[in-house]
């Protein structure tokens, strides 16, 4: 097996240790930035799997740095930080984090964390997809976007393109594919991290808000394009076609 590569942000020495020796013992291999920029400039040098983030940085803070990791790679990310406050986590999710671990944190958790994130990366990217008859991947058109699953792109017809996270991805690609079709929580939580999901896990709602977010500018008069459901779940309201 392909040991985990991880780049590690955060200028705890104690921390940096930690997870350096617990996770180098599984195997892993942990390169350690303690201060933001030296995590972005490592980006640049490095092919990583996944950033283990602090959120107060010496030199920059952990969303602001998130924010510039968004914009140049679709890295999964695990914030590791000792701010508790649920809208603290919210906004880091929200900005593109895949997953919130609170500190003082278990090194096992940690570490299945990261194999759980990348569970959902890995199914994301390798999933058999829908082909067209040309054997290209299946591209999903509504509302003046398309959608490509494979990719995990949106682009609208005025020139807007998008890059979403692994977990907006399959959560999309659950919704557009069974367009009118009331979808349970459950069922998307699954659909996205598998069968071995907590049924209690409620992050399917911010993985709603987020692509929400991205699709309401181009809904215009259609309205909302995913309605909720009271009590039941979620529905994809505009008529889909592939192309």
């Amino acid at each position: 097996m392909t040991a985990i590569s991880i780049l590690l942000v955060d200028d705890e020495d104690l921390v940096v240790e930690t997870i350096v020796d617990s996770l180098s013992t599984y195997g892993c291999r942990v390169q350690a930035a303690a201060e933001g920029g030296a995590g972005l400039a490592a980006l640049d040098d490095h092919r990583f799997d996944i950033c283990v983030l602090d959120l107060g940085l010496p030199d920059m803070d952990g969303i602001e740095f998130l924010r510039d990791l968004r914009t140049r790679s679709n890295l999964p990310v695990i914030i590791l930080s000792g701010r508790n406050m649920e809208a603290e986590r919210v906004l880091a999710l929200e900005s593109g984090a895949d997953d919130y671990v609170n500190k003082p944190f278990s090194p096992r958790e940690l570490l299945a964390r990261i194999r759980a994130v990348l569970r959902r990366t890995d199914d994301c990217s390798a999933e058999p997809q829908a082909e067209k008859d040309d054997g290209a991947p299946a591209c999903y058109a509504f509302a003046g976007w398309v959608f490509e699953p494979e990719t995990r792109s949106l682009r609208h017809d005025d020139g807007r393109a998008d890059k979403l996270s692994a977990g907006d991805a399959l959560i999309l690609e659950a919704l557009v594919t069974r367009p009118g079709r009331v979808l349970s929580r459950d069922f998307l939580i699954e659909y996205a991290q598998g069968p071995e999901s907590n049924s209690f896990d409620r992050s399917v709602d911010l993985h709603i808000m987020r692509i929400r977010r991205r699709l309401t500018a181009a809904a215009g008069d259609q309205g909302d394009l995913i309605e909720t459901v009271r009590g039941a779940g979620y529905r994809f309201a505009a008529p889909v076609r592939q192309v």
